[in-house]
């Protein structure tokens, strides 16, 4: 359906700024040739003029019924942002057994959710060893990046508590994340930077004592 002849690397959504794709590009150029020409960049989104040294192809208006095939039949998913409030994208990778090489987000919150299953990446040269052992077909087994996932699913247990921590405390606390003029505006509410803080149980939150 998407005319793919490659193993590809999936990206998926806007690519600006802090999305930090530069890295992934930097880390493919430094790639030999017999890489770039095994694999293709798939971006589902918005059209890259530069072609990197490697083929690229864009597709829009994935519909959300073929966006997991996308996931599920790419070699590696290729999420390098600087910052997200949370990042569902490689959850829904993941979902799907996706391998995953990922920036590491908001207070490294992606290391949080999936530890050595996935691979990381802040500059190109990390993009680079993430990519050559995912050449090397040194990648976390589907089965279990597929079970990680899974916990971030309905169950209230786990996953969701430590979001809605992270976002009580921000609003309470001020911004954590001040490289956004919109964050840097905001005031906390207590003075006592251990005031109002939560702990996560199994049936919720509760204030730390």
């Amino acid at each position: 359906k998407f005319q793919l002849h490659k193993p590809f690397l999936l990206c998926v959504g806007k690519r600006y700024g802090y999305k930090n794709y530069e890295i992934m590009w930097e880390g493919l150029s430094l790639m030999p040739r017999s890489f770039r020409e095994k694999y293709m960049v798939l971006l589902v989104g918005e059209y890259e003029e530069d072609r990197h040294g490697i083929e690229v192809k864009a597709i829009h208006g994935v519909s959300e019924a073929d966006l997991p095939t996308l996931y599920s039949a790419s070699a590696a998913f290729v999420y390098p942002s600087k910052y997200e409030g949370f990042g569902m994208p490689p959850v829904e990778a993941a979902a799907c057994g996706a391998s995953l090489i990922l920036g590491p987000f908001h207070r490294d919150r992606m290391h949080h959710i999936f530890g050595d299953l996935a691979m990381y990446a802040t500059t190109a040269e990390e993009m680079m060893a993430a990519f050559v052992k995912l050449g090397e077909g040194q990648v976390a087994p589907k089965a279990q990046v597929i079970a990680r996932a899974a916990l971030w699913g309905p169950d209230p247990k786990h996953g969701w508590n430590e979001v809605a921590r992270d976002y009580l405390e921000y609003m309470i606390h001020g911004p954590f994340r001040r490289h956004t003029s919109g964050g840097r505006m905001c005031q906390p509410l207590v003075v006592d930077p251990d005031d109002c803080r939560f702990v996560t149980t199994d049936t919720g939150l509760e204030l730390a004592s």
